[in-house]
């Protein structure tokens, strides 16, 4: 499959997760209260996939490389860089193992490198799955998920994002993108990436 039919085919995943996104938003506007300006889930501490960092990636090279806003999203990936090396070299010692340390990431408030000082991400349009289900009820693994400013009543039930599903589809994508891309370790298209990792090799 071609780098460009891969692109396609992501965008089209994210159009869909975004058709939905926009259904729960009609059908329960009490419940779903995602506004512009709410930062709440750019303060979080998850991974992307190969696919998904390929995108920001290039998104972020749309930016100049002298506009201010590149230079402050790389200023942030430092901060979060540091702030998760440091956590993640303390969790070591104490994780009894590797899913009590990916849960324990997951619960880190680290500030998103691409979310802007007036609380806007700089790359909106490329903004990655878990940005855009944020706000509705997801589950993964088994476990129910939904942010906490939500007007979602805890004793009723509500159509649930599965997001196993949603993620073998990207894990997919991102095997075949990494075994098309020149010069591309193919190990990585099963990698996960923290948002500054993404930045890091960008001038």
């Amino acid at each position: 499959m071609s780098f460009q039919e891969l692109f396609a085919r992501y965008n089209s995943l994210l159009r869909e997760v975004d058709e939905i996104f926009t259904w729960m938003q009609k059908t329960y506007p009490d419940a779903v209260l995602c506004v512009e300006g709410c930062a709440d889930c750019c303060h979080a501490s998850f991974d992307v996939t190969f696919m998904e960092a390929s995108s920001l990636r290039m998104a972020i090279q749309q930016i100049a490389a002298d506009d201010p806003v590149r230079q402050y999203i790389r200023v942030q990936a430092g901060k979060a860089k540091e702030e998760i090396e440091q956590k993640i070299s303390t969790l070591v010692d104490t994780a009894d193992d590797q899913q009590q340390l990916l849960d324990s990431i997951a619960t880190w408030r680290i500030r998103c490198p691409l979310l802007t000082a007036d609380n806007r991400c700089a790359v909106y349009d490329a903004r990655p799955l878990t940005c855009r289900v944020y706000g509705l009820p997801t589950e993964i693994r088994g476990k129910g998920h939904v942010c906490g400013f939500t007007g979602f009543d805890p004793g009723k039930t509500y159509p649930t994002i599965k997001l196993d599903t949603i993620v073998s589809r990207l894990d997919s994508l991102s095997e075949q993108l990494a075994a098309e891309k020149p010069g591309e370790d193919p190990a990585w298209g099963k990698r996960r990436f923290f948002v500054h990792e993404i930045l890091d090799s960008l001038e």
